[in-house]
C-alpha cells in the first residue's frame, strides 16, 4: 500500500524536475496545489506553459520519477522539505529575485525575528583571517545574531565555529544535496550545526558539489541575511559574488581590511574602497542595527491587537500561518487539519474583521 504523500513531496518532485523556477511556480499556482499540478494531464500543462525543451524533459521525468521513494529518502536523511508557500520559509529569502521554490533543511531554522548576518571569505584563509572570522562571529552570536555561511574551508568554517562556541545559532548553506557533507573534513561541524542551528540547500538529494552550484548557493547566503561581512578575499572569489548578490538584494555589505602585502586581502580592501563599511569588531556591524526589529511581524500583530478578544484559537492559527506569506486554501487545510468548508467560514470572519483578504486564489494577511 502506497503511503499518503504530503504536499511537500510534490514540491520536491517539481524541484527535482529542473524545469525552471518560473514554470514551476506558474504551473502550481494555476492548479492551486502541487499535487494537482503534478498529476495534471500533459495537455493542460502545455496550455499553461508553451512547449519547450524543459517542458518536454519534465514530462519524460514525471513518467519515471518515484515520488514515494524520493520522499522516503528525504525522511531517512532526517531532513524536511520547506516550500516557498510554507510559513516556515525564511521571509528574507522569500523576498529575493529567483527565491528557491523549495529548500531542504536539517536542524531547525532560527527565528527570523533575530538579526541574520552572513560571514564569508576565502577558502585559503590566513591565520589572521580565521581568527577574525571566529572572533567577530562569536561576538555577534553572543548578541543573539544568527551567523550565515557556506560550510566551506577557511573563513566559512571559522565563522560557524565561532557562533557555536558562543552558544549561538548558525545556518550553513550547501552547494550540494542535503545528504552530502562537503568538504568531508567538516562532518563534525556539519553535525553540530544541525544540532544547534540548520543546514539548508535548494539542491535535490544526491546533487554533487559541482562548481556551477556555488554562485546559486551564494545568493541564498546573502538572501537569508540583513548584511554580508567579507573577512578575507582575493580580487576574484565566491565571497565577492556573495557581496554582489547582497547589493542586488538591497543588503548591507561590510568588509574587514586585509594586509596590503597579501593577495587574500585585495578583494576586501577593494570593497572598502567602493563603499563597504570597514569593520574592526562586531560592534561596527551591530551599531547599524541598533533598532533592528522585524516589522513584518510587529506591524501584523499591531493590526489585529485591537481584536484579540474576538479571535478564536483557530483564527489565530490562520493568522500565524499567513505571517509567512499568502497561502492557498488547500495549503491552509494541510497545515490546520481543517476542511475547506471550515476554513472558508473562518476566513470569511477574518475578512469581515479587516484582517485578511482573498485574491488570485490565495488568502492574504492585511498589513
Amino acid at each position: 500500500m502506497l503511503m499518503q504523500m504530503p504536499i511537500e513531496a510534490y514540491w520536491a518532485a517539481f524541484n527535482c524536475s529542473k524545469m525552471g523556477y518560473e514554470n514551476i511556480l506558474k504551473i502550481i499556482d494555476f492548479f492551486g496545489c502541487p499535487k494537482k499540478a503534478w498529476e495534471a494531464p500533459k495537455k493542460e500543462i502545455t496550455n499553461i506553459v508553451p512547449v519547450n525543451i524543459s517542458l518536454e524533459q519534465f514530462f519524460s521525468f514525471r513518467e519515471t520519477f518515484n515520488i514515494e521513494h524520493y520522499y522516503e529518502q528525504v525522511i531517512k536523511n532526517r531532513a524536511e522539505i520547506i516550500s516557498i508557500n510554507d510559513r516556515r520559509y525564511p521571509l528574507n529569502l522569500k523576498n529575493i529575485h529567483r527565491a528557491p521554490p523549495v529548500i531542504y533543511v536539517k536542524g531547525k531554522l532560527p527565528d527570523t525575528s533575530f538579526l541574520h548576518i552572513a560571514v564569508v571569505g576565502t577558502r585559503k584563509a590566513t591565520i589572521y583571517g580565521k581568527q577574525v572570522a571566529r572572533k567577530i562571529s562569536f561576538d555577534l552570536a553572543s548578541q543573539s545574531t544568527v551567523i550565515v555561511s557556506g560550510l566551506a574551508r577557511g573563513i566559512d568554517s571559522s565563522a560557524h565555529s565561532g557562533a557555536l562556541e558562543a552558544g549561538g545559532k548558525t545556518i550553513a548553506v550547501l552547494g550540494c544535496g542535503i545528504d552530502i557533507v562537503y568538504p568531508r573534513e567538516n562532518k563534525r561541524l556539519f553535525d553540530k550545526i544541525c544540532e544547534e542551528g540548520a543546514v539548508i540547500t535548494e539542491f535535490p538529494l544526491g546533487t554533487p558539489p559541482a562548481k556551477q552550484n556555488f554562485p546559486a548557493r551564494n545568493r541564498i547566503i546573502s538572501g537569508l541575511s540583513s548584511g554580508v561581512l567579507v573577512v578575507e578575499s582575493p580580487r576574484k572569489g565566491g565571497a565577492l559574488i556573495t557581496a554582489d548578490f547582497a547589493l542586488e538584494q538591497g543588503r548591507d555589505v561590510f568588509a574587514v581590511p586585509g594586509s596590503i602585502l597579501s593577495k587574500t586581502g585585495e578583494g576586501s580592501n577593494n570593497l572598502i574602497k567602493e563603499g563597504a563599511k570597514l569593520v574592526e569588531s562586531a560592534e561596527d556591524i551591530l551599531e547599524e542595527y541598533r533598532n533592528f526589529e522585524d516589522d513584518r511581524y510587529s506591524s501584523s500583530f499591531n493590526k489585529f491587537d485591537r481584536d484579540l478578544g474576538s479571535i478564536s484559537p483557530a483564527m489565530k492559527q490562520i493568522i500565524d500561518l499567513l505571517l509567512g506569506g499568502p497561502m492557498l486554501i488547500e495549503e491552509l487545510c494541510h497545515y490546520t487539519g481543517k476542511s475547506a468548508a471550515q476554513l472558508n467560514v473562518l476566513v470569511t470572519q477574518l475578512e469581515l474583521m479587516g484582517l485578511v483578504v482573498r485574491g488570485e486564489g490565495k488568502v492574504y494577511l492585511m498589513i
